[in-house]
């Protein structure tokens, strides 16, 4: 074939078509392994299908539990704050109306026996949680409705009808605690816990001066860094009560049975017994009886010098402050039967020159700056007062001490010898 319209030609001859036919690979067939006829894709299929509900069985329960916890936990707290609004609004309660009787009057002397202001604290006091009792004990104290002081009137001793009584009630669980530890001592002196309840109360940096606990229940009561001088306990239960290192002097336990209750040979020392069971199991009689520690030292007074001891034959009686002893010397006997000088002191336990100078240690922290404010100087009143007015008197007196004729003889001016020496002395003192 030729063209001629082109100076090209082309051979059929020349041309050669190529045709290739690729031929298909055959595909090898994967064998499936089988479990028990089932392959694992099946087996994979099925554990799923029967182990998710379990799964989310599992969590819903232990997320329900958990929600649950917290609930439990949220009403609880609402609970506590619940009721601790309520006795707080009971505690207000009675604090406006101890308010309105006091200013109505109804809280005045001639009020006596003040039936309507015990009336509404004791329905008020079935409420409160011990906490509670606590607070309003201290709130009466500061307001002179329980534990008021005896009055003291030509040296004779009057006692004070409380407003507020607390017999026949319930303070079981109480705790007593001073916010301020051993700097002062929470004052609940003089007050009364006759025929109560006090279970498992508690005692700490107490000032329970002059209190008395008689007919009254105390077991498991605990005492700890606290006063109970001059305390009474009469026909009380002690069991298992510890009174620690308080401080005991002077008190009284009449008709207890003590086997169970723990006190220290300090204490014991401490105490007038009348007609009860000591720890150690015996009976002391139906007279009065105790004991003069064999030695006085720091750890039996709390206020003495380290090194200081004191022969102790010679000592009447110790109180916190002060202590009564038979002079030493160098004072002549007047009796030679006696081997003794028969003259006595009033001496502060620890060494001071004056109690003008030191009164600050023994001020109360009341604001009161008189020295007759201080612990020291009332001890030593309290003193003179037991001396001058003590129950097996035979026949009042007043003690006093004879001085000889010439002394108050005037010494050729206006002033005597014995006022000279008086007024020196003072001056000394001041």
């Amino acid at each position: 074939m030729t063209t001629s319209n082109s100076n090209y030609t082309c051979a059929p001859s020349s041309i050669q078509l190529e045709h290739t036919t690729k031929t298909p690979t055959p595909k090898t067939k994967t064998k499936k392994t089988k479990f028990f006829h089932l392959t694992l894709n099946e087996i994979l299929t099925a554990l799923c299908a029967t182990f998710l509900p379990i799964v989310l069985g599992i969590y819903t329960a232990t997320t329900t539990a958990q929600e649950g916890k917290v609930a439990d936990k949220r009403r609880q707290f609402d609970l506590e704050q619940a009721t601790e609004f309520r006795q707080q609004a009971i505690c207000d309660k009675f604090l406006d109306d101890i308010y309105k009787l006091e200013k109505d009057g109804y809280l005045n002397e001639e009020k006596n026996p003040w039936a309507f202001a015990n009336a509404r604290f004791r329905a008020a006091h079935r409420q409160w949680d011990a906490t509670c009792k606590a607070d309003i004990l201290q709130f009466l104290k500061e307001n002179q409705l329980i534990g008021r002081k005896p009055n003291i009137k030509n040296r004779a001793v009057k006692k004070v009808d409380n407003i507020i009584h607390l017999n026949d009630l319930n303070f079981d669980n109480i705790s007593l605690t001073s916010p301020t530890g051993s700097l002062n001592l929470l004052n609940l002196e003089y007050v009364v816990f006759d025929q109560v309840s006090m279970i498992n109360a508690r005692f700490s940096f107490v000032n329970l001066r002059e209190t008395s606990f008689s007919h009254s229940r105390l077991n498991n009561v605990k005492f700890s860094d606290s006063s109970l001088a001059y305390a009474s306990f009469d026909s009380t239960e002690l069991d298992g009560t510890d009174f620690g290192n308080t401080n005991m002097i002077g008190v009284e336990f009449s008709n207890i049975d003590l086997c169970t209750t723990i006190l220290t040979e300090i204490q014991l020392q401490q105490i007038v017994f009348t007609n009860s069971i000591l720890p150690n199991s015996s009976i002391c009689g139906q007279e009065k009886t105790t004991s003069t520690p064999s030695m006085i030292t720091i750890s039996t007074t709390e206020a003495l010098s380290t090194s200081q001891s004191i022969e102790t034959h010679l000592i009447i009686f110790i109180a916190i402050h002060a202590y009564l002893t038979i002079v030493r010397g160098p004072l002549k006997r007047l009796c030679k039967n006696l081997p003794f000088s028969r003259y006595a002191i009033i001496i502060p336990i620890e060494h001071i020159p004056t109690i003008r100078k030191n009164k600050v240690k023994f001020l109360n922290g009341d604001g009161s700056d008189d020295i007759k404010d201080s612990s020291l100087y009332k001890e030593i009143e309290s003193f003179k007062h037991t001396l001058i007015n003590r129950v097996n008197n035979i026949h009042h007196h007043v003690q006093m001490l004879p001085i000889p004729s010439e002394l108050l003889k005037n010494a050729g001016n206006s002033e005597n010898k014995f006022t000279k020496v008086l007024n020196e002395k003072t001056k000394i003192n001041k």
